[in-house]
């Protein structure tokens, strides 16, 4: 028994140490003195040569959620999962990059960034439906994944689906 409960309290303090880590990069990734830009102009030329290939032509309103996305990825995601979505283990923030979870359904996706998992906080409460639906659309579609795009009405309808806990309610 002894031996049970010497595993289960590493196994607890391994576990408060990601959370640690990964409280650490998020409070790291935000730490930026520099006073707030206005927000940048869209430029649907540079994003068109960004995002589009032979087999895939975004819309410019498709770009624009894109590059808002990717925005939203840098400041809330980059910290723990990496800028090229390569992940960091070592705290428990997985690969994105060639994801099932990316690649599967939308819906899980978006759920798991609302409510969060395992280490991962919930961000339902910190982004709206446009930048959670953003974010998750380039996550499927940044490093290799094709997925398509979330829209805010989707990530809307499953904010308000019942789930333990109850809905999470969209920031302003």
């Amino acid at each position: 028994m002894a031996g049970l409960r010497g595993g289960g309290v590493a196994v607890r303090r391994q576990h408060a140490a990601r959370h640690l880590l990964c409280l650490l990069a998020l409070l790291l990734a935000g730490c930026d003195d520099t006073p707030p830009a206005q927000a940048p102009v869209f430029d649907a030329d540079a994003a068109a040569r960004r995002w589009n290939t032979p087999q895939q032509h975004w819309s410019r309103d498709q770009l624009e959620v894109l590059v808002l996305g990717e925005q939203v990825y840098a400041r809330t995601c980059a910290g723990c999962h990496g800028a090229g979505g390569a992940g960091q283990s070592v705290i428990g923030a997985p690969a994105l990059q060639g994801s099932a979870m990316v690649k599967g359904p939308p819906a899980q996706h978006v759920q798991i960034v609302l409510r969060g998992r395992g280490v991962m906080p919930a961000f339902g409460q910190i982004l709206s439906d446009a930048e959670l639906a953003a974010v998750v659309s380039y996550e499927r579609n940044a490093w290799g994944n094709r997925g398509g795009l979330v829209g805010a009405a989707d990530v809307a309808a499953l904010r308000q689906a019942r789930r333990p806990g109850g809905p999470v309610v969209a920031r302003p």
